[in-house]
């Protein structure tokens, strides 16, 4: 098949749906498949290349930083896309057209097949391109977007939500579109646990995303206090990732006289990243929303015991007191359980044989969502 994927953001460029898009891409590719990407220039990236075997085509968009795009921004993106692909697809005539994100890659595939005919198109959702998913930030906005969003869901050929909560969400916004639920994956080649961990007086708790609200970093550096009280060992809560509202961690930080215990590690390249996995004792993924977080799947392949809050995505990788703990949070950001956060790091800091037992079951637990399997998924839905 000639697939042709259309995507704002392609690594090095975004976030968990760009590490989706890259890994599904690439094994269509080893599968035999000629795979085209439509997606954003950004600084010094060559504007047509071919990397692993993928034909990458950067189209002119306002981009300017890797990890977060402006809704301004992303319409640049849409109708410079538009344009484009609306030229491109006469000329390499795909079989069909896979889209990442229902805005805006859903609303470029939607008009593109209006002017061409014929051609089938897939909406993959990731998270807050769903009405309702991340009321945090989108609340006001989402009423605007879910019609349109609709008829993008019923135009495709089908969609495809990355967790149980998002598929029903997407069936909230039109129970009639042919929606599945195919989860995310992780290379469990590259992520798997160090052998063996180097030994350490000092614990390290590892988060991994975007230093934005949303991640609720600032509820674990908030707990950090109760911790301490009640944890027997040293420790270190490390954050790997960029953005602008690590100032107000840093305020939360100083205030409770914290950084001691605390450091960010700034962007990671990707292909160093499970190094800071395997370095790590403890994963937290504290975030108000997710759709199903790659990085919890890395963390978890790398056999990192996990405490997360009890939203989609996580609560359908993390069993209690399994491969680690769920705990609560309010999805506005107003208020987290850091009674119970703090227990479970505090528990997991001080049992070692208990963050042994839990990160074998995480390993575990990843072998069914190694990328090969989820590619094929894609694939069998492509040719149904």
């Amino acid at each position: 098949m000639r697939i042709l994927l259309i995507n704002n953001e392609y690594p090095p460029i975004g976030g968990g749906g760009s590490t989706v898009n890259k890994y599904t891409a690439e094994y269509f590719v080893r599968l035999g498949h000629e795979v085209h990407l439509v997606t954003s220039k950004y600084q010094d990236l060559p504007r047509e290349t071919k990397e692993n075997g993928i034909y990458i085509h950067r189209i002119p968009a306002v981009r300017r930083y890797k990890d977060f795009c402006s809704w301004w921004e992303l319409a640049t993106f849409t109708v410079s896309a538009i344009w484009f692909s609306s030229i491109f697809i006469k000329k390499i005539k795909p079989d069909l057209i896979q889209s990442y994100f229902a805005v805006p890659s859903g609303l470029v595939a939607w008009l593109v097949t209006r002017f061409q005919r014929g051609i089938p198109y897939f909406v993959y959702l990731g998270g807050s391109d769903v009405p309702g998913a991340n009321p945090s930030r989108f609340k006001y906005l989402y009423p605007f977007l879910k019609p349109l969003i609709k008829l993008i869901f019923r135009q495709s050929q089908a969609v495809i939500a990355c967790s149980d909560r998002l598929l029903a969400l997407a069936k909230m916004v039109d129970h009639k579109s042919n929606i599945v639920l195919i989860p995310n994956g992780v290379d469990t080649t590259r992520f798997q646990p160090a052998l063996p961990k180097s030994p350490s007086d000092e614990l390290i708790i590892l988060g991994v995303g975007r230093l934005i609200k949303r991640k609720g970093f600032q509820f674990v550096i908030q707990a950090l206090p109760q911790v301490l009280e009640k944890s027997k060992r040293k420790f270190k809560f490390r954050i790997v990732g960029i953005g602008e509202y690590k100032t107000e961690l840093e305020k939360i930080i100083n205030s409770g006289g914290l950084s001691q215990y605390i450091e960010f590690r700034g962007l990671v390249d990707y292909s160093n990243l499970h190094e800071e996995y395997q370095q790590a004792d403890i994963f937290v993924m504290p975030s108000l929303s997710e759709g199903m977080p790659c990085a919890l799947l890395e963390a978890m392949a790398c056999g990192l015991p996990a405490i997360v809050t009890k939203v989609s995505g996580n609560d359908e990788l993390v069993k209690n007191g399994v491969n680690g703990y769920l705990y609560d949070v309010d999805n506005q950001g107003k208020d987290c359980d850091l009674r119970g956060l703090s227990d479970h790091l505090a528990n997991l800091l001080n049992d070692d044989d208990m963050r042994a037992k839990m990160a074998q079951a995480s390993r575990e637990t990843t072998k069914r969502y190694d990328w090969k399997n989820i590619s094929l998924e894609y694939l069998k839905l492509y040719e149904q």
